[in-house]
């Protein structure tokens, strides 16, 4: 690029925009977003760049094309979802809270927007066995979470904010995920069979309705 020096230099910064004057009597523009440069443009003192409105556009659009990712589609399966409590909190301790939990599960599969299979609440963190009805499973686990922060009106974050899920792509892989949720609470020593967990799809006292396979 030849002289690399500047000499009196000047930055301004708006939004998505950097220009630097002062290079061999041109102007230079970068256009960046998120702190990573997307473009650099240079020109000569006698033309004006274009206004800030144009620029902030075609760094919408440029980062349109480059960093957009499709979403998961509708109706890709039945998953074995988990997700835990902010900071590894054990919300689930409260036995009001494990009540409200469950209230919205239930809730959310009524009104149709997923297949709920099995389920266990443990104190820090949930598994589900569900398969998502004409919506995501993005969208199917924030109704889920949502849902729930929203009913427990807590001051502070309830949830991590992503999730893991593993889909079951046959009946061996299904069942094995069932097995997986209500051996939890065994294998943590809070019960001696998944029967006696409350708060789980196994407990022998469960008249939650629940889908089969």
């Amino acid at each position: 690029m030849g002289d690399r020096r500047v000499g009196r230099a000047k930055a301004a910064r708006v939004g998505g925009l950097c220009a630097l004057w002062g290079w061999k009597n041109h102007t230079l523009c970068i256009q960046f977003d998120g702190g990573v440069s997307l473009r650099a443009r240079v020109y000569p003192c006698h033309i004006s760049p274009p206004p800030h409105a144009a620029l902030a556009a075609e760094v919408s659009a440029i980062k349109s094309r480059t960093v957009s990712i499709p979403p998961r589609p509708v109706h890709s399966g039945t998953f074995l979802v988990t997700t835990a409590t902010y900071n590894r909190r054990r919300l689930f301790q409260v036995i009001a809270n494990c009540d409200l939990f469950v209230e919205t599960l239930q809730h959310y599969r009524r009104q149709g927007h997923y297949l709920l299979h099995d389920f266990v609440v443990m104190p820090e963190h949930v598994h589900l066995l569900l398969t998502p009805q004409n919506i995501t499973l993005e969208r199917a686990v924030g109704l889920i979470k949502g849902g729930f922060s929203h009913r427990l009106g807590s001051k502070f974050p309830v949830w991590q904010r992503s999730f893991t899920d593993q889909r079951a792509r046959d009946r061996e892989g299904f069942l094995a995920a069932r097995r997986y949720i209500h051996m939890n609470p065994v294998e943590e020593r809070m019960c001696e069979t998944p029967e006696d967990y409350k708060w789980s799809s196994a407990w022998k006292g469960a008249q939650r309705p629940v889908a089969s396979e």
